[in-house]
């Protein structure tokens, strides 16, 4: 897959939230995003810088000041065997400019579509990220894996994910 770690519901980050801060709009004065391969590795890169913006905190209702900031991720996959890579991802800034933020984390899958040289389809998927927040310390990391036999005749598979309270 193309995304970070084996679970479609974990979302280390999330595009869509560039540009928005409690649900209002926040400037982005500039901004690039480059995706590419070369040889073995897929890479990806984006960075945007933002400007300040007025909102309301969706929790209080009062009003507060986001400043300007700067946010990056960067996303680099090296691909191996037929099916299978190592990946890394990165990420710098918090959309709400509450904290600052950083995060890296890696992930592996090993994939084959001839299992046991019988045709059959089986991966093997890990991943870890952990995530540093001003002003919060400790149970700041998430990880977890998944094996899957997806085939006609027999589909199975076990996925776990674990999630620190503060990730």
């Amino acid at each position: 897959g193309g995304g970070f770690g084996p679970s479609p519901d974990f979302l280390p980050f999330f595009s869509r939230r560039l540009g928005l801060a409690e649900d209002a709009e926040v400037p982005i004065h500039v901004g690039e995003k480059l995706t590419g391969k070369m040889g073995r590795f897929d890479l990806g890169l984006m960075d945007i810088q933002t400007g300040p913006a007025d909102v309301v905190d969706i929790d209080t209702g009062d009003p507060r000041r986001v400043p300007s900031m700067n946010l990056a991720v960067g996303r680099v996959k090296a691909n191996f065997l037929s099916q299978s890579y190592i990946g890394a991802l990165f990420t710098k800034g918090d959309p709400s400019g509450d904290a600052s933020n950083h995060l890296a984390g890696v992930d592996l899958s090993l994939s084959t579509a001839n299992f046991l040289n019988r045709g059959k389809n089986l991966s093997f998927s890990l991943f870890g990220s952990k995530t540093h927040t001003s002003g919060v310390e400790g149970r700041d990391s998430a990880y977890g894996g998944e094996i899957a036999y997806p085939n006609d005749f027999l589909a199975a598979s076990y996925r776990w994910t674990t999630l620190g309270a503060n990730y």
